[in-house]
């Protein structure tokens, strides 16, 4: 956990000074004020720059490097490896989403009654949907790892398939409404565009929120299960 933690530490440096220039933006952006579309488009590319920088790499990339984990001279529970990962990971995608919806030009748009309990917990529920997407990609990665033994193959890719299905259509937030947070913004770039409705996503319903929380938490279980079976070493993992 605590070479997870330095493996990413300028990462999290990184998105803290985005969240804490999002949170600065509205001392010069009012978000009741007619947002400058030069700045607005400014800073949505600059949100996508840190997309691939920061969470493809602490997910995807951190997360398939405890393939090595079954090889350590010292044997540890894997666990405890999973665990670490998905808090690191977690962490990021969390800050990411504060920061993004916390600019003054977005806000005004997702957030228009303001920062509140609700819009709070849908955030929550956003960064674990999509920290959940993230470890089903690592889950594919064990998955391509398992060379020769054919059932432990089998029932890996049985259940990340199952998994990746209830995330794309049954389960959480939903796809659809993660490209709706992000794309909204881009189509309130033009001057006088009506936006498409984004500020659904950060104010679902609170009974519809939490519904999503607890079958997204169901859906991380079931991968924690998928990578614990993998990480087991009862099988060999090129």
């Amino acid at each position: 956990m605590k070479y997870s933690v330095l493996a990413v530490a300028h990462k999290l440096r990184l998105l803290l000074i985005y969240l804490v220039l999002s949170m600065a933006s509205h001392l010069v952006l009012p978000s009741d004020a007619a947002n400058p579309p030069t700045i607005i488009t400014l800073w949505w590319m600059m949100s996508w720059v840190v997309v691939p920088f920061t969470l493809l790499d602490v997910v995807v990339v951190k997360g398939g490097q405890l393939l090595g984990t079954m090889y350590q001279q010292v044997p540890r529970k894997s666990v405890y490896f999973l665990v670490g990962h998905f808090a690191v990971a977690f962490a990021c995608v969390w800050l990411f989403f504060m920061a993004y919806t916390s600019f003054a030009g977005f806000a005004s748009r997702l957030m228009p009654d303001g920062l509140n309990a609700l819009v709070a917990l849908n955030i929550l529920s956003v960064s674990i949907y999509a920290t959940a997407l993230g470890l089903t990609l690592v889950s594919w990665l064990f998955v391509l790892g398992v060379r020769k033994e054919r059932w432990p193959k089998v029932v890996a890719v049985v259940s990340v398939s199952v998994a990746l299905y209830l995330l794309a259509f049954h389960v959480g937030p939903g796809v659809l409404a993660l490209g709706e947070l992000f794309l909204s913004p881009a189509f309130s770039l033009p001057e006088g565009y009506a936006p498409v409705t984004g500020d659904l996503v950060l104010h679902t319903p609170w009974a519809q929120t939490r519904a999503h929380l607890t079958q997204t938490i169901a859906i991380l279980l079931l991968q924690g299960c998928i990578l614990t079976y993998l990480l087991s070493g009862r099988f060999d993992v090129a």
